[in-house]
């Protein structure tokens, strides 16, 4: 039985980065070391990111290179989150979005 209340851990399971495709908001020289910083400092601390990009895993690859040069200690698990647009449109003329979450094989 258990002897405390519930536990909360922050997951952001659908963050875009630095260079990701049709939304890459971030500008500067070297947009990695701020953005990665701003992670690591946020409160609550994130456990768990998903980073988003369309099509590929290029900032989730790099996301996690910044992982394993020792950055986001309080990071335990990060995964791709690739978002797919198709040529299919709704009767709204709004494109169809299908985010597709899942681990890349080891």
């Amino acid at each position: 039985m258990l002897n405390r209340g519930s536990e909360w851990h922050r997951w952001e399971p659908h963050i875009h980065a630095p260079g990701t495709i049709l939304n890459d908001q971030f500008g500067g020289v070297d947009p990695w070391a701020p953005y990665v910083t701003a992670l690591e400092t946020l409160i609550p601390k994130i456990e768990a990111i998903g980073v988003t990009d369309y099509y590929l895993t290029d900032s989730y690859e790099q996301l996690l290179a910044q992982k394993v040069a020792g950055r986001l200690p309080d990071v335990q698990l990060i995964f791709p989150n690739v978002e797919v647009r198709l040529d299919i449109f709704r009767s709204s003329s709004l494109r169809t979005c299908v985010p597709q979450r899942g681990r890349p094989k080891d």
